[in-house]
């Protein structure tokens, strides 16, 4: 019995880490990450992101798609006007993190500085 309950610990572990890894790569672009951060501030239409994140549409599509794909984000249509809005709050709370965290210059600063020493 305890082992079979280590097991499906083990697995819930994997699990969670596989998942863990997969929403870490997906934010890991830097395109879909400015996309990711813009969402999180509010809704936005498809062409209005295009302007303010100054990402070209055939790109902003590709990266939509994948974070459509993977629920990061969702739609709706008014119209012929495609909405998109954040819709994993996971996501949402690890952009929170990191936006805290690398909100302060120096931080990104040092960080730099140690990777382009190591």
């Amino acid at each position: 019995m305890y082992y079979m309950r280590l097991m499906n610990d083990k697995t819930t572990l994997l699990e969670r880490s596989e998942r863990a890894c997969r929403t870490l790569k997906l934010i890991s672009n830097p395109n879909r990450m400015r996309i990711l951060c813009a969402l999180s501030e509010a809704e936005m239409a498809v062409g209005d992101m295009e302007a303010q994140l100054q990402i070209r549409q055939p790109t902003l599509s590709r990266e939509l798609g994948h974070l459509r794909e993977a629920g990061a984000v969702s739609t709706r249509r008014q119209s012929r006007v495609m909405f998109y809005r954040l819709a994993d709050e996971t996501i949402r709370r690890l952009l929170d993190v990191l936006c805290e965290h690398f909100d302060d210059e120096t931080v990104g600063t040092s960080h730099m500085k140690e990777t382009e020493n190591a």
